[in-house]
C-alpha cells in the first residue's frame, strides 16, 4: 500500500462499519493461536479502539493472536495486554486508532509501509463529546455483562462504533467540519504516541523516524505548543503510570519493562531522580 491507497475503498470500509468486534468482554469463536516472540506486549492506563481499513496482519490481545483484516475492530480496555507497535512482518496497512482520555476521544490514521515502519496519515479528529460519552457508557455496560454473547455485543457496541466510524469518514473526506485544536497534527501525534507507549521507544531518533521531521523541528514545535519539552512530557507520563501501576500491585521489574527501561536498576535510578 502506498500513500495513494484507494480513498474510495477506505471510505467504503468506514461507512460499512465493523463486521466483527473482538473484546475480552465477549469471547468469539476463533483459532486460539498463542503469541510468539515477534509480538511485543504493551498495556496502559486508557482505552483504545483499533479498526482495520486496509491490509492484513495479526494482532495480540491478552495472550491470543487474532487475524486483523479490513472491517475488524478491537476494543482494548485499560491495562489489557496487546500488541506494541508493529512487527517486521507487517506491511501495506492502514489503521484507524481511536484513543480515550478522561475528557475526550480522538482518532487518527496510521500507515504501515514495510517492515513495521509506520507514521501518521491524514488529520487527527476530536470527536463530539456526546458521542464520546455514549460510547463510554455502552462500553461500561458491556463490561458488566459476564461472558456476554455476540448478540449482546452487537446490540450494545456495534451501532455506536459504526456511528463513530461514519463520523470519521465524513470528517476525513471533507463532508463535515470539526473544530481543530490549536496545535499541529504532528504535535498531537507525538503526544498520543508518547502517552500510548508509556514513553517507551520515545528517543528523539525514533520520533524523527516515526514523524518524518527533524528533531530540531520536533523539539521546537512541541515546546511552543505544549509548554514543556518532549523529555518533560515523557517523564510526566511515566510518573503517572508508576502511580497507577503501584495501585495495581505491579512489580518493579514489570513497570521497568512497560516504561522501556533496560533494567529495574535503571528504572529505580530514574524514579529517584524524578519522583
Amino acid at each position: 500500500m502506498s500513500d495513494q491507497t484507494d480513498k474510495h475503498d477506505v471510505k467504503e470500509v468506514l461507512l460499512a462499519g465493523a463486521r466483527q468486534v473482538f473484546t475480552t468482554c465477549c469471547p468469539e469463536e476463533f483459532p486460539e493461536d498463542r503469541a510468539d516472540d515477534s509480538f511485543k506486549p504493551d498495556r496502559h492506563l486508557h482505552r483504545e479502539i483499533l479498526f482495520i481499513l486496509h491490509g492484513e496482519s495479526r494482532f495480540l490481545l491478552n495472550g491470543l493472536v487474532y487475524d486483523a483484516r479490513p472491517g475488524v475492530a478491537f476494543l482494548l480496555n485499560k491495562w489489557e495486554v496487546h500488541s506494541y507497535g508493529y512487527r517486521k512482518d507487517d506491511h501495506d496497512l492502514l489503521h484507524l486508532w481511536i484513543h480515550f482520555s478522561d475528557d475526550r476521544m480522538y482518532g487518527s490514521l496510521v500507515r504501515v509501509s514495510c517492515a513495521g515502519q509506520y507514521r501518521p496519515a491524514g488529520s487527527h479528529m476530536n470527536f463530539n463529546e456526546d458521542l464520546h460519552q455514549l460510547l463510554k457508557r455502552r462500553w461500561n455496560m458491556l463490561e458488566k455483562i459476564p461472558e456476554c454473547d455476540s448478540g449482546v455485543k452487537d446490540l450494545l457496541i456495534k451501532p455506536v462504533l459504526n456511528i463513530v466510524f461514519e463520523e470519521f469518514a465524513m470528517f476525513q473526506f471533507g463532508m463535515i467540519e470539526y473544530p481543530k485544536e490549536n496545535t499541529s497534527d504532528i504535535t498531537v501525534f507525538l503526544r498520543n504516541y508518547i502517552r500510548n507507549t508509556n514513553g517507551r521507544g520515545c528517543s528523539l531518533e525514533n520520533l524523527e523516524k516515526l514523524s518524518g521531521y527533524s528533531r530540531f523541528h520536533l523539539t521546537r514545535l512541541f515546546r511552543e505548543q505544549c509548554g514543556k519539552t518532549i523529555g518533560e512530557y515523557i517523564n510526566d507520563i511515566r510518573l503517572h503510570f508508576v502511580k497507577e501501576a503501584d495501585k495495581r500491585g505491579l512489580k518493579q521489574k514489570e513497570i521497568a519493562v512497560e516504561l522501556g527501561f533496560s533494567s529495574p536498576a535503571a528504572f529505580w535510578y530514574w524514579l529517584q531522580k524524578h519522583k
